[in-house]
């Protein structure tokens, strides 16, 4: 028996507060030449506010800068504020305890998968101190301000992005390490008294990831005896990024989808057509096309494609409320391909009547297939997707492959 093929176009993109959805229409393609059957469904479109956390950033994410887009994405300006916060119980030799420390410093790690923007440009950081607890792991939105921080500057430093994995140091005052010094000698105490800090760019056009794992606070003290070096890790981080701005350039066929700003793209199916129904799915897949050449770096401009994208499940359950993992796709030949059993099974039971999700969405993923080191994890790197206003050929697509039960 000939399988029959079905083929759905699909659009869908999550912005700004608002909806639109046109009515739905399509028509089957008979063609007595050929047995099989093609069906073009216009597709539903949905725009609304963000609902999901994060969710490629739920690790080794503390971003810091501000980058104004070139090329094909000139007009987008997005900027990112870190938040680090230091704990632990290091083992306080006494000859620290009982000599002034000397220095107290930020050292911050970052990978060079990184780095975003213009490479030849110097990043100048202010320094705020935070007035109170984040205890936030993984856990906040892209777009959670945390707005309990100084009014004032505590330290401002400067350092020029590198490609390569490196550091930098940003020496606290000499007046707050005295101040703080009674709560510097006593783990305990400093955890408890101290909230962290707060670091955002003034000028430079450039983002980096922080490797919140390797960043510490070091101190320096000790006697003519002899020098100590104690060193506190990060407790707690969070980045809040805003993206504000439109790329002219894309056109009204293409979308952008940037990790860590929140962005993700939603896929709306109409399951209940009538030439959906009584049909076994023997596999599916969704196949977003992107433009590569959109993505590419500009001069010093440093820009890298994101090389995953995972698709993510709404459960119809009211009790399940985290996004669930369905299948992952790498950029190939100019596309994400999204197939797998576990996508295929959805499918057949969204055609039967009984989904397991209201509703799919993709976002960047950090999948270990990654050649950039889950670059994007620790970075704004963005993949501009073809929608529906597309040429033939670009459209996302879902493809059913299929066999009628009666």
């Amino acid at each position: 028996m000939i399988r029959p093929f079905l083929f759905l176009s699909l659009i869908a993109f999550l912005f700004s507060a608002c909806d639109d959805n046109p009515t739905v229409g399509g028509r089957l393609i008979d063609d007595q030449a050929n047995p099989s059957q093609r069906y073009a469904l216009n597709a539903n479109t949905s725009t609304a506010t963000l609902d999901h956390k994060d969710i490629a950033g739920l690790k080794r994410t503390v971003l810091v800068g501000k980058v104004q887009e070139t090329g094909a994405l000139s007009g987008i300006t997005t900027e990112a504020t870190g938040y680090l916060d230091f704990g632990g119980t290091p083992v306080i030799p006494d000859r620290f305890k009982n000599n002034p420390i000397q220095q107290v410093s930020i050292e911050v790690v970052y990978k060079k998968d990184s780095v975003y923007g213009d490479t030849t440009q110097t990043m100048n950081l202010a320094i705020k101190e935070m007035t109170a607890s984040f205890n936030i792991i993984n856990g906040a939105r892209y777009d959670s301000l945390l707005t309990a921080q100084s009014a004032t500057v505590l330290q401002t430093a400067s350092h020029r992005p590198q490609k390569r994995d490196t550091s930098f140091s940003i020496a606290l005052p000499t007046a707050w390490v005295s101040a703080n010094e009674t709560n510097l000698e006593t783990p305990t105490d400093f955890s408890t008294k101290h909230f962290g800090f707060a670091l955002s760019s003034t000028s430079g056009n450039n983002m980096i990831g922080i490797n919140e794992e390797r960043t510490r606070l070091r101190m320096i003290g000790g006697d003519a005896t002899g020098r100590d070096t104690v060193y506190y890790s990060v407790a707690a981080y969070h980045t809040y990024t805003k993206q504000t701005g439109t790329a002219a350039g894309l056109g009204n066929d293409k979308i952008l989808l940037q990790d860590n700003t929140g962005a993700a793209f939603n896929p709306i199916f109409d399951f209940t057509l009538p030439s959906l129904q009584n049909v076994a799915v023997g596999n599916a897949a969704i196949k977003i096309y992107a433009d590569s050449t959109a993505m590419q770096s500009v001069g010093s401009f440093n820009r890298t494609p994101l090389q995953n994208l995972s698709l993510y499940g709404i459960s119809t359950q009211a009790n399940v409320t985290t996004p669930i993992l369905i299948t992952s796709a790498t950029f190939y030949k100019g596309a994400y391909t999204f197939t797998s059993s576990a996508f295929s099974a959805q499918i057949q039971k969204n055609l039967s009547g009984s989904p397991t999700f209201s509703r799919f969405f993709v976002v960047p993923s950090t999948s270990p297939k990654s050649t950039l080191q889950d670059a994007s994890a620790n970075s704004v790197y963005a993949a501009v997707l073809y929608n529906h206003n597309a040429p033939i050929g670009k459209k996302p697509e879902l493809v059913v492959v299929y066999s009628p039960t009666n």
